[in-house]
């Protein structure tokens, strides 16, 4: 069999740092085993950890339960698996084929698995933990009450207060909360939609009392909307209480913390008239009415959910007022047909000096449909002097007026002599020129103004015929930077780099004076691979 990769494939992957640590794990690597997809083994580092390499078509996959590998990396020890490998099968190593688990446990005996199973379960407490929920949830299956699944979402989910999670607990938490969401479903289907709802509310109140200590990635939160869904499948099943089902949801939505998130509006057909008239008179009369932001946010989606436009407006006028952000205000006054009021309310945002493109694009269309272009282009300068960069320069390249192009680019240049320039203005600087075919000016404000790699290259792509020497000079560098990365994407890259370094250099040089470079560059990266290969694709020999 094939390996299926090199030494220069595992470099790439980890970087140069992981696997120079990589290599020092030689001896570390534990239980060795490989088929023909994929490569298994323990290293033995701070703790024991599990590395597998899946083979695939264009090289592999590594994963590993260390936490720089639970990040999806490509870590020193999955490194020194591969190495590993790679040694025993060059060298005729025994490399023994993985045990064929599914095979051998359905060979045996019920009462066997089942001894096997209390075994395991002993020393792995989240194994037990799931055994314990499904059997609370098989004698509920059987006709019993749901109180052992209540006991059960009490003990996987409620947290000591003093007790830290780690990190594999905050998994096994995550799916505590899955298996209840499971179990809520089970329970609709045979016909329990009542006992349903009933456990998925415990479940939830219990989340959204412990998820921020138990929560990580946001796994909780994907495990936590799971069960959400449930409660709403189990709620339309069911016959509900509308008018305590009302009040439930505006508890949980009110609480400081509101794990899984519940809309109104998703409740809007279980709850009908009466509950939706309910719940709304709980926010309405809550004290501090609409202070809080999550109580007007809560406000304001019970008024779309029941169309009351008027209360809508008031809600964001006064957050207009609050926070400065005018925008839904706007928006609501056009929806409501009031479009001479919402006009006068994005102007006097913008003249209050908060830049929000969304009151920008919506004066444009408004002065656009009224024809009146002094206002639209009035407009668009005030929006350039506030943020001079590409987004406002593309909007006054649409007005199709040359000088203010022109103007745009003179105070970007007087902003870059200033003391302290925002950080890319060079970039949009050298852009503008670019796309006025000013490429001379363009690579001089690249170069005088420092912008980045990645804009002087594009600069310099259009501008090395006019100066081969000094742009071929960058080309080369930057070639260099990007083959240091060591991945394919990088090589893939560094090769147009490449091509282009040798055109210049046969203008600026001479003739072979390219084809040189290119001989030496691949004589001093040789081993790296995918680099040849990238080269080979452009001919670069």
């Amino acid at each position: 069999m094939k390996s299926g990769f090199t030494l220069d494939d595992l470099a790439e992957l980890a970087g140069p740092k992981s696997y120079e640590h990589g290599l020092k794990y030689f001896d570390a690597v534990r239980h060795l085993t490989a088929s023909d997809k994929e490569i298994r083994a323990e290293v033995q580092g701070t703790e024991r950890y599990r590395v597998s390499l899946r083979l695939k078509r264009n090289g592999i996959e590594g994963r590993c339960d260390c936490p720089w590998g639970e990040d999806e990396n490509f870590c020193k020890h999955c490194v020194a698996v591969g190495v590993v490998y790679l040694y025993e099968h060059e060298h005729g190593g025994d490399v023994h084929e993985p045990v064929d688990l599914r095979s051998h446990l359905a060979s045996l005996e019920r009462s066997a698995l089942v001894e096997l199973l209390l075994e395991a379960a002993e020393d792995d407490s989240a194994l037990r933990e799931r055994l314990e929920r499904r059997a609370a949830f098989a004698d509920t299956a059987k006709g019993r009450t749901i109180d052992g699944q209540l006991s059960a979402v009490d003990n996987a989910l409620v947290l000591n207060g003093h007790y830290q999670l780690d990190y594999n607990e905050h998994e096994h938490y995550a799916a505590a909360v899955s298996d209840f969401a499971a179990h809520v479903r089970a329970l609709v289907v045979e016909g329990r939609p009542g006992d349903a709802v009933a456990l998925a509310r415990h479940a939830i109140d219990r989340v959204r009392e412990y998820w921020e200590r138990a929560e990580v990635e946001y796994r909780v939160g994907e495990a936590a909307g799971e069960l959400a869904s449930a409660h709403l499948d189990a709620c339309t099943a069911a016959e509900i209480d509308p008018i305590a089902t009302a009040e439930w949801i505006a508890a949980h939505q009110l609480d400081d913390n509101t794990m899984p998130e519940l809309d109104i509006e998703d409740y809007a057909t279980v709850l009908g008239d009466e509950g939706l008239a309910h719940y709304g008179s709980i926010l309405r009369t809550r004290k501090g009415h609409i202070e809080s932001w999550t109580h007007r946010y809560l406000l304001i989606r019970y008024a779309e959910c029941v169309g009351d436009d008027e209360f809508i407006l008031e809600a964001h006028a006064q957050t207009a007022s609050e926070d400065g952000n005018a925008w839904p205000l706007v928006d609501q006054l056009d929806r409501m047909g009031r479009r001479a009021e919402a006009v006068e309310r994005a102007r006097e945002a913008l003249a209050s000096g908060r830049q929000d493109q969304r009151l920008i694009d919506f004066l444009s269309e408004h002065y656009e449909s009224a024809e009146d272009r002094a206002a639209l282009i009035a407009l668009h300068k005030d929006r350039f002097e506030q943020d001079p960069g590409l987004h406002s320069y593309e909007a006054l390249a649409r007005l199709e007026e040359p000088e203010l192009l022109g103007w745009a680019v003179e105070s970007v240049q007087d902003l870059l002599k200033g003391p302290r320039p925002r950080w890319g203005l060079a970039d949009d600087l050298a852009d503008m020129l670019l796309r006025q075919d000013r490429v001379a000016e363009a690579w001089q404000a690249a170069r005088e103004h420092r912008a980045l790699p990645e804009t002087r290259v594009k600069v310099a792509k259009r501008h090395r015929f006019e100066a081969p020497e000094a742009t071929g000079e960058l080309f080369m560098a930057q070639a260099e930077a990007l083959i240091d990365r060591m991945n394919k994407q990088s090589y893939e890259a560094a090769a147009e780099l490449i091509a282009l370094a040798a055109e210049c250099l046969d203008r600026s040089t001479g003739p072979g004076a390219g084809a040189l470079y290119v001989a030496n560059l691949r004589e001093a990266h040789y081993r790296k691979r995918n680099l040849m290969t990238a080269l080979d694709a452009r001919v670069l020999t």
